[in-house]
């Protein structure tokens, strides 16, 4: 069954926030990809299908996600690019650093490597698109695993967060319950686990590059006391056990998102920005603070008891703010973060089954279509202070994001109507919502801002 995903009133929602035009014509809906994929159930060893040698690297990519290591091989060396500098700065202790685009929040230092004898002990040098890296593996080649295993690659980091990164190689083990793309295949105990990545992230709190969160426990103060699932009896309990544990994701990552705007809201003041995105950005915490309400209460109905957020860490989480990191920020998280947002949970306010689900998820779409709005809003505010930020960082980011997911594998994987129907998003779902909001949405809006901006000018 192949799905539509309608974006058009995404994309006019957002124009209408902005007072603007589309710059460029849009289509009404747009068909996502799907195909064969992996299994969250025993994965078969060896499993590689249609494989297709990466180049002279010794890597073989399959139609099924496994990404194995079949000989040794050579990498292309990184090519210097200005995200070295500015991403990551010193790699102090890194050989051959440069500077690896994680996902769209945050950057990492890595050991460049064009061989294995580039790398230290316990290292393969794994040959990114952007460049050789050297990552942990017990293997180096698919001979080191025996006949019915592969040299595969697993994703990190090891818990669940808004964006992955290919992290390391492994021998696969008969205690894998992955072993493709299919989800974010992380390796937890010596074996690899689905880990679901939440693409309907609230905005991250961001420290030093990483992600911050507090951790889930017993205890109360962050329930909605008027949210329980209308359908909760007619799930087992492993249905529950997974939902409580995928919704406390979600409710940790929307805790976190109040920070995140309580800060945002104290940089726009250090920036001098006007009164309407401060308000703005203040009233967006609020939204957050109410999100993460809304999820611990489901991921306690689900649990059996009450969920809440330990306290949350702020030591060197805020520093002096510019208006170029502060607008590079807001790109990533919030013109493309928070529009994807907007676009799963309004995905989910359709495909799902119980009617409180769909309620909260249709709220959760309109809160965070209109946090994306704030940040275009904050977008074209400080364009008009510095316009050369138009092709330093507008242009930079963006060409980036879109080469980038344009360059990804278009496979689609059979959809899982029972996980969209629980209101949990599914991979190929995710892939497919990327792809079409950052053409359908994003680039439109960007376009109609710019636009707008040189059209002021010209005046």
């Amino acid at each position: 069954m192949r799905r539509r995903t309608r974006l058009d009133p995404l994309l006019h929602l957002m124009l209408g926030a902005l007072g603007l035009a589309p710059a460029v014509s849009c289509g009404g809906t747009s068909v996502k990809h799907e195909g064969a994929g992996g299994s969250t159930a025993t994965a078969p060893l060896g499993a590689c299908e249609n494989p297709a040698p990466v180049g002279d690297t010794g890597w073989i990519q399959c139609d099924n996600g496994v990404l194995h290591r079949a000989s040794e091989g050579q990498c292309a060396p990184h090519v210097p690019s200005p995200a070295d500098g500015e991403s990551c700065g010193p790699c102090p202790g890194v050989s051959n650093a440069w500077c690896l685009h994680v996902s769209f929040q945050e950057y990492s230092c890595v050991a460049g490597c064009t061989t294995d004898a580039d790398c230290a002990g316990g290292e393969i040098c794994y040959c990114d698109p952007q460049g050789g890296r050297c990552i942990p593996s017990d293997c180096t080649t698919d001979a080191d695993c025996g006949g019915a295993s592969l040299c595969a690659t697993y994703e990190g980091p090891p818990k669940p967060a808004c964006g992955y990164s290919l992290s390391g190689a492994a021998c696969q083990t008969k205690a894998d319950r992955c072993a493709g793309d299919e989800c974010n295949c992380v390796l937890v105990n010596d074996h690899r686990e689905c880990v679901m990545g939440l693409g309907g992230c609230g905005r991250p709190f961001l420290v030093e590059g990483q992600a911050r969160r507090a951790e889930c426990e017993e205890r109360g103060g962050w329930v909605a006391a008027d949210v329980v699932p209308a359908r909760l009896a007619e799930l087992t309990a492993d249905e529950r056990s997974a939902l409580a544990a995928h919704f406390s994701e979600i409710a940790l990552m929307e805790h976190a998102s109040v920070a995140a705007f309580a800060r945002f809201a104290l940089e726009l003041c250090a920036l001098g920005a006007p009164s309407d995105l401060v308000l703005d950005a203040s009233l967006a915490m609020a939204d957050e603070t109410r999100h993460a309400e809304l999820a611990f209460a489901l991921a306690s109905a689900y649990a059996g008891r009450t969920l809440g957020p330990s306290p949350l860490a702020l030591d060197g989480a805020l520093e002096l703010p510019t208006l170029e990191s502060v607008l590079r920020n807001v790109l990533l998280e919030g013109c493309i973060g928070e529009t994807l947002a907007a676009a799963e949970a309004q995905e989910l306010a359709r495909s799902a089954a119980d009617p409180v689900l769909r309620g909260v998820f249709a709220l959760i779409a309109r809160d965070e279509a209109r946090h994306a709005a704030l940040a275009y809003r904050f977008v074209g505010w400080a364009l008009s202070r510095d316009r050369a930020l138009v092709g330093r960082v507008v242009r930079t980011v963006l060409e980036g994001e879109l080469t980038g997911d344009a360059t990804r594998p278009e496979r689609a994987i059979p959809e899982d109507d029972r996980s969209l129907a629980l209101g949990v998003a599914t991979p190929s779902l995710r892939r497919a919502l990327r792809r079409d909001t950052l053409d359908q949405v994003v680039a439109p809006c960007v376009n109609a801002l710019l636009a707008a901006g040189a059209a002021s000018r010209a005046a």
